[in-house]
């Protein structure tokens, strides 16, 4: 569709053993008993789209504030921590951007982890925060893993606060919508109960945004290292069938969320159309 672009901007950098994104990555092996390279460095990232209808929307929210101090559980921390300045968080990048968090009409949130939805509060009292869409199966999942707990949390990913802000309205998707002209969410399985992934038809190219569903492209490419924090294996395989059977219909372009191999190669804060 003419008009349409996005921008893709990073929030930071997370942490984590190499075998918590993917399994198999680097193993050891009778010839190199030495692991090597456990720790691992990736990226964070969110999408706003510009659409000549719906206006600007986000895809993902990214990190909540002090997520790299003190937000999570200290256990929590040590097992995946945050390298983010203040000027990456989405309110601060966006106004890079020549925008602000009132600009936003509309929120898609993936699905429910904390560094995907943490950003929300950032949007409380704005228009955003009354149109945010995620998948019903996630959403429910989150909230019975966050709320059963008098901790607020749970080891899955999910957390009480990311949830339960000010104002927060959720629309919980069932099935694929084209949510607005040439921006179509496409529910994936595998990597949680529900991955929405975002389709963008552009003016004269297709771009696919997989998420988690399929983190990186060593996940997607032949031979395929599968990815270590997973709901359903069985459902990642559906999951991998379905993403490339989309990719060779439409030549389409795929950005994967967290991979650190590929992001040096994203053009990133620029409008793409």
């Amino acid at each position: 569709m003419k008009g349409i672009e996005f921008a893709l901007f990073p929030n930071g950098w997370g942490q984590n053993d190499a075998a918590w994104n993917f399994a198999g990555y680097n193993f050891a092996t009778a010839a190199k008993k030495d692991r090597g390279e456990a720790w691992m460095t990736f990226p964070l990232q969110c999408v706003v789209i510009k659409h000549p209808e719906a206006g600007y929307i986000m895809y993902d929210v990214g990190c909540g504030a002090r997520e790299e101090i003190d937000r999570r559980p200290e256990e929590h921390r040590l097992i995946n921590p945050v390298m983010i300045k203040r000027d990456e968080y989405v309110d601060q990048r966006l106004m890079q951007l020549g925008l602000c968090v009132n600009d936003i009409s509309t929120i898609i949130i993936s699905h429910c982890h904390w560094d995907h939805i943490g950003g929300l509060e950032f949007f409380k009292g704005t228009p955003a925060i009354k149109h945010i869409y995620v998948g019903k199966e996630e959403f429910s999942f989150a909230l019975v893993a966050s709320h059963k707990s008098s901790k607020g949390y749970s080891d899955a990913l999910y957390y009480k606060k990311n949830l339960d802000v000010d104002g927060a309205e959720f629309n919980l998707i069932e099935e694929d919508i084209e949510l607005f002209p040439d921006v179509k969410l496409i529910l994936f399985e595998g990597h949680s109960p529900c991955v929405i992934g975002l389709m963008l038809h552009l003016e004269n190219s297709t771009y696919i945004f997989p998420s988690d569903a399929v983190t990186a492209e060593i996940c997607y490419k032949e031979p395929i290292v599968r990815p270590g924090t997973i709901y359903d294996s069985l459902g990642f395989d559906r999951t991998l069938k379905r993403l490339r059977k989309l990719e060779k219909e439409y030549d389409a372009n795929i950005i994967f969320h967290h991979d650190p191999w590929n992001f040096p190669n994203y053009r990133t804060m620029e409008w793409i159309r």
